[in-house]
């Protein structure tokens, strides 16, 4: 089953006082052609839609709707999984994020149609496939044991593969932008060693904005943000998004 990955929008970046919404479409439409070409299954995305608090909000709040469905459809299955990153939380004690309108929008199990949120761990099953999902938490959703148990009880008694799509610090990760000009939050580090008695098949994260793999004791995808959104990231290679096999 093949998945594709992306992660880190930003939809509300700026590079030197010009916006990069613009070029977002450009993005969405390759990612959609080869979601299509490549039989994808599903969609994962890795968290960091954008901050909040922007004055433009609504407007990236619809493209991130229009974005979620549009990729959600050209699927096979049908099916997108979004975990929030630590651009998108709102520090109160509600623990909502910029993903709860899209939460809220979301045609769960009709017409066909399913797009999974999560801001909370969580674990999903996408046909054959259970996807644990670690999303960086506000403090107030942080303080939920609850939460983390059930997400990898449901893992651990799966039945066939399992990906885990997390948004948290991965030690050995090349830094980036992420960690200077545009950092935001403390720091939540992958919980490698209980990660690793799962025996999961593909350990996906976000945040760093350089597409690379993070070898370690769990071998971790990052698959990068579409935009150089700094000059810092001049040198990078050519941004894009990942796909995903899992057997």
């Amino acid at each position: 089953m093949k998945f594709l990955v992306t992660s880190d929008w930003h939809l509300d970046a700026v590079t030197a006082g010009v916006p990069r919404i613009d070029e977002f479409e450009g993005y969405l439409a390759a990612m959609c052609r080869t979601v299509v070409d490549e039989g994808v299954a599903a969609v994962l995305f890795a968290g960091d839609a954008f901050d909040p608090g922007r004055m433009l909000g609504p407007l990236y709040t619809r493209t991130l709707i229009e974005a979620a469905h549009r990729l959600t459809m050209a699927a096979r299955r049908k099916i997108s999984v979004w975990i929030a990153g630590n651009h998108d939380v709102i520090e109160d004690s509600r623990g909502v994020t910029t993903l709860s309108p899209l939460a809220a929008h979301s045609i769960n199990g009709r017409g066909d149609l399913t797009i999974c949120v999560t801001e909370k761990p969580a674990a999903f099953e996408v046909g054959p496939v259970t996807v644990l999902c670690l999303p960086y938490m506000a403090r107030a959703a942080d303080t939920d044991p609850e939460a983390w148990r059930r997400a990898f009880a449901r893992a651990e008694d799966r039945t066939g593969p399992l990906v885990v799509l997390g948004h948290m610090t991965v030690p050995g990760a090349l830094l980036g932008s992420e960690s200077h000009e545009m950092a935001r939050g403390r720091d939540l580090d992958l919980p490698v060693d209980a990660l690793a008695r799962l025996r999961p098949d593909v350990v996906i994260n976000g945040h760093y904005h350089k597409a690379q793999v993070v070898r370690g004791r769990l071998d971790v995808l990052v698959p990068g943000s579409p935009h150089r959104f700094t000059f810092g990231e001049r040198h990078d290679e050519a941004k894009g998004f990942a796909i995903v096999e899992v057997p």
